[in-house]
């Protein structure tokens, strides 16, 4: 048995921060010597986002600026989710215009990762070559015309927040507990890696299994609290007044 593959990136600031407590709480079942330092580089890391965290908790404007990043980031993968799977369209037409926008998204990378001040203008220049070199009406064959309105809706509102004052130094505060973020992220990553390396050396250690069963439930508990946001979200799309549903034919729009 290993550690469940689960996509931490979809989690929320403060939701990541207490899934990491417990992981840590739980991989701690595993006393094996060379394991403690893996456990310690996230513990670390985990105190400081919680450090990172702390002005964004009480700022109502550095929260807005972690949901409309958060926000955004979710638009950007939406938008290379579809072109994946329209890579693998039936009609070659669908895939010939899917290539067109891969090879876009290709150039410019992952910019979810990025400081904001990098991500907006990356986002800026991508969706300025996407709507220069992808016309409308192929935006909408492919169903990602709704997706290149919001990143730039997004990217206009970041690159407004930048000019301003109070959203400058909100930006700091909240460019700090991305990086902090990034930096738990990748101590999650690296010592649950090593957990399943010992597993697979080891797999007749109890302890390891133990630690490997709770880091499992927790990882199955988030999943679903995150399936249940997403329902919820659908859900606010069909009933917002003025917006189309799939009842009436029309394509939903997945900008949230």
């Amino acid at each position: 048995m290993k550690v469940k593959n689960f996509s931490i990136s979809q989690m929320r600031q403060q939701q990541a921060f207490e899934f990491y407590n417990k992981a840590i709480k739980y991989a701690k079942y595993c006393r094996l010597e060379p394991f403690q330092p893996y456990i310690t580089a996230l513990e670390n890391a985990n105190q400081e986002l919680d450090l990172a965290l702390t002005p964004i908790r009480k700022s109502q404007h550095t929260e807005n600026i972690v949901a409309e990043d958060e926000k955004r980031d979710r638009t950007w993968r939406a938008l290379r989710g579809i072109i994946n799977a329209q890579l693998l369209h039936y009609e070659d037409y669908n895939v010939s215009l899917a290539k067109k926008v891969d090879a876009i998204l290709t150039t410019y990378g992952d910019p979810t990762r990025l400081p904001y001040t990098e991500e907006t203008g990356v986002l800026k220049n991508l969706v300025s070559d996407l709507e220069k070199m992808v016309e409308d009406r192929f935006q909408k064959t492919l169903g990602i015309d709704g997706l290149i309105k919001e990143l730039k809706r997004a990217n206009n509102w970041f690159t407004t927040m930048l000019t301003n004052r109070e959203g400058e130094k909100a930006f700091r505060e909240s460019g700090i507990s991305k990086d902090c973020r990034q930096a738990a992220d990748n101590a999650y990553r690296k010592m649950t890696e090593a957990l399943n390396a010992i597993a697979f050396l080891q797999e007749d250690k109890k302890e390891v299994q133990s630690a490997i069963d709770l880091l499992n439930h927790i990882i199955d508990q988030e999943n679903a609290v995150m399936k249940a946001r997403a329902t919820r979200r659908a859900k606010k799309k069909e009933t917002e007044p003025g917006k189309p549903t799939p009842d009436n034919g029309e394509k939903e729009d997945l900008t949230e």
